[in-house]
């Protein structure tokens, strides 16, 4: 993939927002439209690290609903990658004086 982010079908938005900000209503409901990864989040120039933590712990909170239902033998055809966005989340956080 040459270090680029493969969209889905159709999501004009993840091209579209790396130029500008996505509304941050928009990005809480749906985290990967914008972002390929957790670390990607705390790289970004638009958003306060208030906001970071927010999109943060939402990734988190949507890796572990895809966990519970992989577990459950209802696969989203994604793998979790709870462990990275955990790590993620706590460096952010020391590093910002967060919780």
């Amino acid at each position: 993939m040459n270090g680029r982010r493969a969209f889905k079908a159709g999501n004009v938005m993840a091209e579209k927002h790396k130029l500008e900000p996505a509304p941050l209503d928009d990005v809480l409901a749906d985290p990967a439209c914008c972002f390929a990864t957790p670390y990607e989040v705390t790289k970004s120039q638009f958003y306060t690290a208030e906001e970071k933590l927010k999109i943060l712990r939402q990734m988190e909170e949507d890796a572990e609903n895809m966990a519970v239902a992989t577990a459950e033998g209802m696969e989203g055809g994604e793998e979790s990658n709870l462990s990275k966005i955990k790590q993620v989340i706590a460096s952010f956080s020391e590093s910002h004086g967060g919780d």
